[in-house]
């Protein structure tokens, strides 16, 4: 390209293509499971969980109890717990606007998950802008076409899965930008990504090494 936009290697409107064709890789990639039904792992924060059958009603209980109480009336003894309020809240908030219509459930997830890619590409245009412009759009292809992120995206419950990472990309794209009033947004960023998924505080380690090195 001719014209360059701080520096970097793809202008602005390149971007913004390269943002929806990505985006629209996903939603159709993955709008075959807009047909599914409810499965098996749904029963645990979905069908077979209290709180999210109670609706609106059953937020409270939701932020102040670990994951499977709702489904198991006790949290197992496992190490650290599993404290995932963001997801069922959310399965919670669809049961009081559609019932146990597993439509808007997959639809939520093609959706996030689309999203989720073009934050790769963004995040990776901000780490590799100094490198090769197709980088960013090979990887974030693959990212999207990749087999392994078919139970993910397919499987209403492993909406956690998804909302972890597309919240840490988020922080990651902050944490990276100069002026230090962003680190808060940051912060808050990374917050939601470890209430959806716990294993998001391996990025505590992540993040330090990755303002050294870039």
């Amino acid at each position: 390209p001719k014209n360059y936009i701080a520096g970097e290697l793809t202008t602005l409107k390149q971007k913004f293509t390269h943002c929806v064709f990505l985006f629209l890789l996903g939603f159709f990639l993955y709008a075959n499971s807009l047909q599914n039904r409810y499965v098996l792992d749904d029963s645990l924060f979905i069908t077979g969980n209290n709180f999210t059958l109670k609706g609106f009603a059953g937020i409270k209980e939701i932020w102040t109890n670990d994951a499977f109480v709702g489904a198991h009336g006790r949290a197992f003894d496992l190490e650290g717990g599993r404290y995932r309020p963001l997801a069922i809240t959310m399965f919670a908030i669809e049961y009081e606007l559609f019932g146990l219509d597993p439509f808007y459930g997959h639809l939520v997830n093609v959706l996030l998950f689309s999203f989720t890619s073009v934050l790769l590409y963004l995040f990776l245009c901000k780490l590799l802008n100094f490198k090769n412009a197709w980088i960013p759009l090979l990887t974030s292809i693959l990212f999207v076409i990749h087999p392994i992120h078919t139970e993910v995206v397919a499987n209403i419950k492993s909406r956690d899965e998804i909302l972890a990472v597309f919240f840490l990309l988020s922080a990651l794209l902050f944490l990276l930008k100069e002026k230090k009033k962003f680190i808060f947004l940051g912060a808050g960023f990374y917050f939601l990504s470890l209430l959806s998924k716990e294993n998001t505080i391996t990025a505590l380690a992540i993040i330090p090494l990755l303002l050294l090195i870039f």
